[in-house]
């Protein structure tokens, strides 16, 4: 059964993101693992930064996410990162 789109104008599109860059699995700033959590996000000296849910919101990190400060990925069971928010 073929899934389709509002008014029947093809199949559904899976709007899913994933992470698709060589990644770490650890903070770029404070060299702890990610754990489920991990931030793309611009640092509050200007570049940006693969971050840990604290430095992202009480360290180096702006503490927001959206277009321009930054996304938020959780780790899925098959190991990829789905980004949820940004």
């Amino acid at each position: 059964m073929k899934l389709k789109g509002p008014f029947g104008l093809g199949p559904k599109k899976d709007k899913r993101v994933y992470w698709s860059s060589p990644l770490e699995d650890k903070c770029q700033t404070c060299s702890l693992p990610f754990g489920d959590t991990m931030y793309d996000m611009k640092t509050v000296h200007g570049p940006w930064a693969n971050m840990c849910h604290s430095c992202a919101m009480h360290g180096h990190g702006i503490g927001k996410v959206g277009l321009g400060f930054g996304q938020k990925y959780e780790k899925q069971p098959d190991g990829k990162w789905l980004k949820t928010e940004g």
